[in-house]
């Protein structure tokens, strides 16, 4: 895991496509999970997907999210 501390983002996968599209997440707070002290960005075909991957890699629920943004992170060159 990648971390830049510029922006205080966790960066899980730095291997994407192209046509990767990006969501940028934010936990609500949580003592257990170190991923709620900061946002992180997963890539995905849809948001449905992003939560699928929330589940099974993170083991994170739906209600655990407190926002997840379709954006442009800032390590994906123009």
């Amino acid at each position: 895991m990648d971390f830049d501390s510029r922006n205080m983002q966790h960066v899980l996968s730095t291997e994407f496509r192209e046509d990767t599209v990006w969501y940028h997440i934010k936990l609500k707070p949580s003592a257990d999970n170190v991923l709620s002290k900061t946002t992180f960005w997963l890539g995905g075909d849809a948001k449905e997907d992003i939560y699928k991957i929330l589940k099974k890699k993170h083991k994170i629920n739906k209600k655990d999210v407190e926002w997840i943004k379709q954006e442009t992170p800032p390590f994906v060159g123009e």
